[in-house]
């Protein structure tokens, strides 16, 4: 397939920055705003709504990935007026694509609607009514759609309100998905303009291992300034967690059900939270320099639980780190040019996909997996060059005097867990022989980045 000039250009760039990620490939689209979704089977579909001509309505569109170029797309409706668009897979595994019909001004009736197109195996279905605008539901300016562990998709919406006095706040709301219909039980938080003038702006919404749902909105007020609230989902009911962080950037799950949210402080620093499933937070330094005020920073997880974070760096390359549980690893350039929209998912196998968007956008995806060695973080010492030959045993030291208890974990050549470390001597006799890693940390969670050791050790028979 023949790249046009700009996307050689890129891949060129490309190649020059980093070896692990593929030449570019040009997304078919034209559009405003697009949403990526993996379906069942690692296909990976793109869709999107289409810019509006002089005689023709907004339409969406879907097209699916062919390896290395992409499918016809297909349309999935019409509407008057789009935007707000959300994808996601419910859990009888269709695909939903759910956009905003309708521009709600002040002083009009609500009349926007929710809309939504699923892909079943006889093709798409056009939905117009997912939800109808009316009472207190007037024009969403964001939309989410999660699934959780039990199979219960839900949707997440914010909401924009006129009063009659002529304010106007946001609200955060959920609902959840009943065959081709939404109900809505209630809101995450609501916004008002009188006494704090809040406003919030969400939920990003991730699934818990109990069947419950994660929900991350960024609150603003007069009186407390800019947070985060993390939330969690159950029944009809919304419990407020946890409060931190300035701007809300993004925010996943990984495979153990931890909420991962990405955000800036006020001296515009990328962090991450990481809150478990027994409410506690532990705060890693991702970038200490967020130049472009958030632009591009995407997170996903992958299909080990690895947590995955790009942003644009200083001269506009976008880069990206992992983190397997501990520090974040060093950044490393993807692609440059300029500050993109980028947006992050990962396959069954592990392979995560980048997409890029400034005008034009293109995918890339990793073509292999880190490794240890791969990984030099400015806040974790580097891997021992000697290697430590163990056989039948593998001794982690144990704390002295007044020094925090470590804990540990072996890895093996490819960075991937293979079993927790306890402090003094661990079986590792059924292990096969070879190359691995022991990373330790002290225990005790900060909210700064601990101090981590990685060291080489060769088991043998």
């Amino acid at each position: 397939m023949k790249l046009p000039p700009v996307l050689i250009s890129l891949a060129c760039l490309l190649s020059a920055a980093s070896g692990q990620w593929s030449v570019p490939v040009p997304v078919p689209n034209a559009s405003r705003s697009s949403k990526f979704v993996i379906n069942p089977g690692d296909t990976l579909r793109v869709l999107w709504t289409s810019w509006r001509s002089s005689s023709d309505s907004f339409v969406a569109y879907s097209a699916w990935s062919l390896g290395d170029s992409w499918s016809a797309p297909e349309s999935i409706g019409c509407t008057e007026e789009a935007g707000s668009i959300a994808a996601g897979l419910d859990g009888q595994g269709r695909l939903w694509f759910l956009w905003y019909d309708g521009l709600v001004l002040p002083g009009r009736d609500a009349t926007g609607c929710v809309v939504a197109g699923v892909r079943e195996r006889a093709g798409w279905r056009y939905l117009p009514h997912v939800l109808c605008g009316g009472g207190e539901m007037q024009s969403p300016v964001k939309l989410d759609i999660a699934t959780d562990q039990g199979g219960q998709s839900w949707l997440g919406i914010c909401e924009h309100h006129h009063e009659a006095s002529g304010k106007q706040y946001n609200s955060a709301r959920f609902g959840r998905l009943q065959g081709d219909t939404c109900t809505w039980p209630g809101f995450v938080m609501k916004g008002d303009t009188e006494p704090n003038q809040r406003w919030v702006y969400g939920p990003l919404l991730a699934p818990r291992p109990d069947s419950g749902m994660w929900s991350v909105c960024e609150v603003q007020s007069v009186q407390t300034g800019t947070e985060v609230y993390v939330h969690v989902l159950h029944g009809d009911t919304a419990a407020l967690l946890h409060r931190f962080g300035y701007v809300l950037l993004d925010a996943v799950a990984d495979s153990a059900g931890r909420l991962w949210v990405i955000y800036s402080d006020t001296l515009w620093r990328l962090w991450s939270a990481t809150v478990g499933l027994d409410s506690t937070v532990e705060y890693r330094l991702i970038a200490d320099r967020l130049p472009h005020y958030g632009k591009g920073v995407c997170a996903c997880t992958d299909n080990e639980g690895w947590v995955w974070c790009t942003w644009a760096a200083e001269d506009g390359t976008v880069v990206v780190s992992w983190n397997r549980g501990g520090n974040w690893s060093q950044p490393e350039p993807v692609v440059g040019g300029g500050p993109y929209s980028t947006i992050m998912i990962s396959d069954s196998r592990g392979r995560v996909y980048m997409f890029c968007g400034r005008g034009v956008w293109f995918g890339v995806h990793r073509m292999s997996r880190p490794g240890v060695e791969e990984t030099p973080n400015a806040d974790v010492p580097n891997v021992e060059r000697a290697a430590t030959v163990v056989s039948g045993v593998l001794f982690l030291p144990e704390a002295k005097g007044e020094e925090r208890q470590a804990t540990g974990v072996l890895l093996d050549a490819l960075g991937r867990r293979v079993m927790e470390l306890q402090p003094g001597s661990n079986d590792v006799s059924d292990l096969s022989p070879g190359v691995y890693f022991v990373r330790s940390e002290p225990s005790a969670v900060s909210r700064e980045p601990s101090a981590v050791s990685v060291r080489k050790v060769i088991i043998t028979r």
